[in-house]
């Protein structure tokens, strides 16, 4: 699963489930160079995360 599926099934629930968080864990894993839409998604998602319109990942 991509970074930009995992931010729009996150908006359209309102929440990251435990498979949706390990899923952005091995994706984002430190030895990962992410693509540049991978990069624009995951600021997305950490955007949304901060002002509350996704819930359920700690950072």
């Amino acid at each position: 699963m991509s970074l930009k599926e995992i931010f729009k099934q996150g908006l359209r629930d309102g929440y990251l489930d435990p498979t949706l968080k390990a899923e952005v864990m091995r994706i984002c894993h430190p030895d990962t160079i992410l693509s540049a839409e991978d990069r624009v998604y995951l600021e997305q998602l950490m955007g949304a995360i901060l002002t509350g319109e996704i819930a359920g990942l700690h950072l």
